[in-house]
């Protein structure tokens, strides 16, 4: 780890304010690679850390089984006690998202969160965009959403999303073009996955879900 700027402290225990960089770390569920922050205010006192920077980036972030790649983030604020890390930020890009089941490339989005704690890891994004996407053995091209929450437990991951739009959605060999609905939830049980386009007002959303649950 190497730091520049003014360092206070004594043992273990410190406090900085300028910039952070580290090659690799490591500490319970969370790997960071790459990692860079400026403009910093940092603490690190009893084992819990605590940082703000105007900017951060790193090459790889991983927390749980989500992995985030060439991740930069403005106004970010992150802390990790014990088992728990905690981050927000203004705004935020990645070249890629990624569990065992669900791909993002190309992601932009704002007032980001990312928050594990006892196997349970939670990401939020405003505004999120994504180039490609990967759901199961379905594709979809140039998404967007309001908002985009993201669920992992051990056994179940589930993502809502608000007023979906995505331009095209590939599945085994068929091809829709311009799909929009106010509200998808997506489950995965590690069983089986399911799809469903929320949409009262029409039966759209029935003959969606059997599309994509086929």
């Amino acid at each position: 780890m190497k730091l520049a700027g003014n360092v206070r402290g004594t043992g273990t225990d410190f406090r900085w304010v300028g910039e952070l960089q580290a090659a690799a770390a490591k500490k319970g569920d969370l790997t960071l690679g790459g990692l860079f922050l400026s403009d910093a205010l940092a603490e690190y006192k009893d084992k819990q850390i605590r940082a703000e920077a105007g900017n951060g980036r790193a090459k790889r972030f991983a927390i749980g089984d989500v992995e985030f790649e060439e991740l930069a983030a403005r106004n970010l604020k992150l802390s990790q006690n014990g088992g728990a890390f905690s981050l927000n930020s203004a705004s935020a890009t990645t070249r890629s998202f990624k569990t065992k089941d669900l791909s993002l490339q190309g992601v932009t989005g704002r007032n980001v969160t990312v928050k594990h704690r006892d196997g349970l890891t939670e990401v939020g994004l405003d505004g999120a965009r994504s180039e490609a996407a990967a759901i199961k053995d379905a594709k979809v091209r140039n998404a967007s959403a309001d908002k985009f929450r993201f669920k992992d437990l051990p056994n179940s991951t589930a993502v809502t999303l608000e007023n979906l739009r995505a331009d095209q959605v590939t599945k085994d060999g068929v091809i829709v073009n311009g799909v929009e609905t106010p509200l998808a939830e997506i489950e995965n049980t590690r069983a089986s996955w399911s799809f469903m386009p929320i949409d009262h007002a029409s039966q759209r959303s029935i003959r969606e879900r059997r599309y994509w649950e086929a």
